[in-house]
């Protein structure tokens, strides 16, 4: 099936020295089970989701002047327009956990978290994406080497960079109620203002890209 009964958008909003940080991830229900007559249509559950299995992972990466607001999470329906499910805002209110850190030599730079996704062929007007990815940071001057890439290797890097990669390219699972939301990226189209969707591709993983970037306009995702 080219489209998906349902999309959601969990939306995870930041704060770093006054200025919004926001990353977003999409999803799809596992098994393309609608889940709207849950009332609110499982944002709440994807928002807690998130909240539990990907923030930890990212905040280990984030220093304590970076702070995980709330995650808010969006059901869309199959055309992409916005249901009238209500969207599933969780708290955080947490720092990051990385000490005051020390602090970076001009714009912050930020990490690129590559997606790569599952070959989707063309069907019944369906442009799946080929390409996506995350931006993540700020990061500190230690989290970034002198000739500019990423810091994947020293103390415990490696290991936390796998961690977020595996966090947001898995599925999030929820016993209580039993739902599955399986990680994608979106293909869309803007026409007189109006946006639609022309398909989707599932998230197979997540790999960071060697070079950090530091334009600014990827700082926040958005």
């Amino acid at each position: 099936m080219p489209f998906a009964t349902a999309y959601y958008k969990a939306v995870m909003k930041a704060v770093f020295q006054d200025q919004a940080i926001v990353n977003i991830l999409w999803y799809r229900p596992g098994l393309n089970f609608d889940l709207t007559g849950l009332g609110d249509g499982g944002t709440t559950v994807l928002a807690g989701l998130v909240k539990d299995n990907v923030w930890p992972k990212l905040k280990a990466l984030m220093n304590t002047t970076f702070t995980m607001e709330e995650v808010v999470a969006y059901h869309y329906d199959q055309s992409l327009h916005l249901s009238t499910q209500l969207p599933g805002a969780v708290p955080v209110g947490e720092t990051g956990a990385r000490g005051t850190g020390n602090g970076n030599g001009g714009p912050a730079p930020c990490a690129i978290l590559r997606f790569n996704l599952a070959p989707t062929s063309v069907l019944d007007n369906f442009f799946p994406p080929k390409r996506g990815y995350l931006a993540v940071g700020p990061l500190d001057d230690d989290e970034v080497t002198d000739d500019g890439h990423v810091n994947t290797t020293s103390g415990s890097y490696n290991a936390e960079w796998g961690n977020l990669a595996d966090a947001v390219s898995s599925n999030l699972v929820s016993i209580v109620p039993p739902l599955e939301f399986v990680p994608i990226r979106i293909q869309t189209k803007k026409i007189a203002g109006l946006i639609t969707l022309r398909g989707h591709a599932d998230i197979v993983s997540a790999v960071v890209r060697s070079r950090a970037s530091f334009r600014r306009s990827r700082l926040p995702e958005v």
